[in-house]
């Protein structure tokens, strides 16, 4: 049984290294974002929703986090007391819009947003997709870091209790 530690910690070891590459490389395994970034998960979820079946409710997966934005927005634009008050009830996709301005031509994807106390606000779906990605966590490649170096020390400690065997 002693002999076969060596071998358990190097196996140990190496499946967490493996576990920091999918964590480093979450992009393209999108469920470690649920446990390493949670909002930024559940906000995209919701985005995605809202693109796809072109409205978001409040038990929908990521409603909290998209109007959370929404209200970050109306803070910039409106007294803090009058956010305070009002809830969001609904995101709601309209069509797209093309914006010409000097510079260049844009296309503007409408969401009405419906609000608590009636009114309607328009917002653009390319503000919003930036603001979900700045949720992502800053410390991916840390917690990435941090797993492969775990992994090495645990095989480390088994290359050495083997060394002494």
């Amino acid at each position: 049984m002693k002999k076969y530690i060596p071998l358990l910690l190097f196996i140990i070891g190496l499946l967490i290294e493996m576990l920091a590459f999918f964590v480093g490389n979450a992009e393209f395994v999108p469920i470690i974002y649920k446990v390493v970034s949670p909002s930024y998960f559940r906000a995209s979820s919701g985005l995605e929703k809202l693109q796809k079946e072109k409205s978001l409710e409040p038990q929908d997966h990521g409603f909290k986090e998209i109007s959370d934005l929404f209200k970050l927005v109306a803070l910039k634009q409106n007294k803090p007391e009058v956010v305070n008050k009002i809830e969001v009830d609904k995101f709601v996709k309209k069509g797209a819009k093309l914006a010409f301005n000097p510079e260049r031509v844009s296309e503007k994807i409408e969401v009405e947003v419906k609000l608590s106390n009636g009114h309607i606000v328009k917002w653009d779906l390319n503000e919003i997709e930036p603001m979900v990605d700045n949720l992502k966590s800053p410390y991916i490649f840390y917690w990435a870091l941090s797993l492969f170096l775990v992994g090495v020390v645990i095989q480390i400690i088994g290359f050495k209790i083997r060394k002494n065997d």
